[in-house]
């Protein structure tokens, strides 16, 4: 895969994250809590993902925060709004991000 191809894939993934939070703030200031609950609930079993944390702040304030699934599936232990996850390879992402802003910036050359 070329260096270009894992960049745009990098930012793909990253702009679907940001959407998904930019979806989660407008349905809560819209629709308010129990249907935000519902939609996450609902995309968790649409995409069969286990579990999931959110933190909406707006102008600097905690709006919005929740945990929803199982954190630990051995142990039964749900998802709280403290609950901290690994970031695995989430890493990636931001810094392919961030070194493509430099490419179009011109501060570097791929």
């Amino acid at each position: 895969m070329s260096f270009a191809r894992a960049i745009g894939l990098a930012m793909k993934s990253c702009r679907v994250s940001l959407f998904f939070a930019l979806l989660l703030e407008i349905k809560m200031v819209v629709v308010g809590t129990d249907r935000v609950d519902d939609f996450v609930n609902g995309y968790l079993k649409k995409n069969k993902s286990r579990a999931a944390r959110f933190m909406v702040r707006k102008n600097g304030q905690l709006v919005f925060g929740a945990g929803y699934g199982i954190a630990n599936l051995e142990h039964g232990v749900r998802v709280t709004p403290q609950t901290v996850f690994q970031s695995a390879s989430l890493g990636k992402h931001f810094a392919a991000m961030a070194v493509m802003m430099l490419v179009e910036d011109h501060k570097i050359v791929a």
